[in-house]
């Protein structure tokens, strides 16, 4: 996991600012039902989580392309947890 997003990089302009996390997880599934187990899990921390799950071809795909979260994560985020 990684954190992404403004408060990962500490250009938060609320105190309640969502967090992001970028999720790398290999395997086949639909996207939604490990991004519905994420928030589920984290309902109650007192926070809005954003969360994005991706596989590790399109971390390697995706990792320079200025489209899609996983450049900015990788570039500006901090690692959360690693397998």
């Amino acid at each position: 996991m990684i954190r992404s997003g403004a408060t990962a990089v500490g250009k938060a302009t609320r105190s309640d600012s969502p967090r992001g996390l970028l999720v790398v997880q290999p395997g086949e599934y639909h996207r939604r039902d490990p991004t519905r187990e994420i928030a589920e899990d984290l309902r109650g921390v007192g926070r809005t989580v954003d969360a994005v799950v991706v596989t590790p071809e399109d971390v390697e795909r995706d990792r320079d392309s200025c489209a899609f979260v996983t450049a900015p994560a990788l570039r500006d985020g901090g690692c959360v947890s690693a397998a």
